[in-house]
């Protein structure tokens, strides 16, 4: 058997002390990592901050919390939020993180039925943000030979879209998001020129009645609310102020 020279026994002396100190490397910055997440707070009291605001109808409170400017998303207002049958009964079932992130599961009832959803959150500054709120997206549109024509002008508790000048807009797809509720939604043009109306999901339908109702819930894809027409809309703000 041929013996390890003492060059060798050093080289072999060192791997050996350079693995130890690897892995004790890795031990404590494990050890650091689940210390640091264990003195964190519990996100909780910040979910039920949020869905308290949300079903008091206090939508500047929790814009406020989940980082959404009320000014790029007009809908997520007092005025829009307050005019609509909103959440009840509303709980935080429980939380999960992991590093940085967290989940929060909150359940509620709407329009009568239960449901369940997740707020995410952040660990910034020695604290918990909202990263992922409750805001879901819907949009209005219309036209004659394509549902898609136009942005319609349209009003949500005295909330104006596209803009204020309540007219339609051709060629523009605009996505507004809301927070969770059961919304009626006034159509800004003359109703003897409506064929039908259709929500996509079919969360509601309807075929020439107004104001048209639609359901925002968290989690679910872009409510499309399509307005097939006679001809090309004409502002009917006058009318139906």
């Amino acid at each position: 058997m041929t013996s390890l020279t003492g060059r060798q026994r050093t080289a072999i002396g060192v791997v050996v002390v350079l693995a130890v100190l690897l892995a004790a490397a890795v031990i404590v910055a494990i050890s650091l990592i689940a210390s640091l997440s264990s003195e964190r707070p519990s996100p909780v009291p910040l979910a039920e901050r949020y869905v308290t605001a949300l079903a008091n109808g206090d939508a500047t409170e929790a814009a406020r919390l989940d980082g959404h400017d009320p000014a790029d998303e007009p809908f997520l207002s007092d005025d829009a939020l307050g005019s609509a049958e909103r959440i009840t009964e509303a709980s935080v079932e429980g939380y999960q993180y992991v590093g940085d992130a967290a989940t929060a599961t909150v359940r509620f009832t709407l329009d009568g039925e239960q449901h369940t959803a997740e707020i995410g959150f952040a660990w910034q500054d020695d604290a918990w943000v909202i990263d992922e709120g409750l805001a879901s997206a819907f949009s209005v549109t219309g036209g004659v030979q394509s549902p898609s024509d136009y942005a319609l002008p349209f009003e949500i508790g005295g909330v104006v879209a596209p803009d204020e000048s309540g007219e339609p807009v051709f060629g523009l797809e605009r996505s507004y998001l809301a927070y969770p509720g059961v919304y009626d939604v006034d159509l800004l043009i003359d109703p003897a020129t409506i064929v039908g109306i259709t929500i996509d999901p079919a969360l509601a339908s309807d075929t020439t009645g107004e104001p048209v109702r639609f359901t925002a819930l968290p989690g679910a894809a872009e409510t499309r609310i399509i307005v097939r027409l006679t001809e090309p809309p004409v502002s009917d703000t006058e009318g139906t102020s």
